[in-house]
């Protein structure tokens, strides 16, 4: 059974429970590109923004409609799958302009998974969304728990905002979530999962009212915070 066909049982489960069809499905987008990348990469976010739409294919096409999001997504997978070249590990200019193309390109190798199924009008807040997280009942938390195990990731990016969300999130996904470490360069956390695996807690990829100089910042520490916790393993 492929990754999709196991996805779509996930998500017929979670049909049930919530008693009717109006959620978003997420996932690998494309799953051979996805295995096949060196630093195999998912990102964890909050819900989708009013439509229940299928996030994997939404990404496939290119994220036509909230290019901002996905853009600054794809400039972070731009510099992971670049991470060996020192020309990259600082803003580039080939990062200024993202076009659909290069969103297609990128995306289709990256796995999201959105913790709220149902979608929000607006952006669910870090308290409501912990609450909600809080209140999930043990066959909703295995149906999350089941979805993130069968990626294996190398590199897990929660792109929530930073705090105490990924905290209750890595314990649904991961059943751990007191071995938090701090990146000394950046001040970012980051959760060993195992071998040359990692769990990074991040913000969100489109925060309100991003200037040029935050967006430059973001993509910085993140690429130096994973050069440095992969280390050597990085570069191969």
């Amino acid at each position: 059974m492929s990754v999709r066909e196991q996805e779509n049982k996930i998500f017929k489960e979670w049909g049930k429970l919530l008693g009717h069809d109006n959620y978003g499905e997420d996932g690998i987008v494309n799953e051979k590109l996805y295995f096949k990348s060196r630093i195999k990469t998912i990102f964890i976010l909050k819900e989708l923004v009013n439509d229940p739409i299928d996030l994997r294919e939404f990404l496939n096409e290119g994220a036509i409609g909230r290019h901002q999001t996905w853009n600054n997504v794809t400039r972070w997978l731009i510099g992971i799958r670049n991470i060996s070249n020192p020309e990259f590990n600082v803003w580039h200019e080939r990062l200024d302009e993202i076009t659909e193309e290069t969103r297609k390109e990128y995306l289709q190798s990256i796995g999201v998974i959105n913790l709220k199924k149902e979608p929000g009008m607006n952006s669910t807040s870090d308290n409501k969304l912990y609450q909600y997280l809080k209140e999930y009942n043990e066959s909703k938390r295995l149906l999350l728990s089941q979805q993130y195990n069968l990626y294996k990731p190398d590199l897990v990016i929660f792109g929530l905002g930073r705090g105490k969300v990924a905290t209750i999130a890595s314990d649904i996904l991961f059943g751990s979530h007191d071995n938090w470490k701090r990146c000394e360069k950046t001040d970012v956390f980051f959760l060993p999962l195992g071998q040359n695996k990692y769990a990074i807690d991040y913000f969100h990829p489109q925060p309100r009212m991003e200037s040029m100089s935050l967006r430059k910042k973001r993509y910085e520490d993140l690429i130096i915070t994973i050069k440095e916790i992969f280390g050597d393993n990085s570069k191969k």
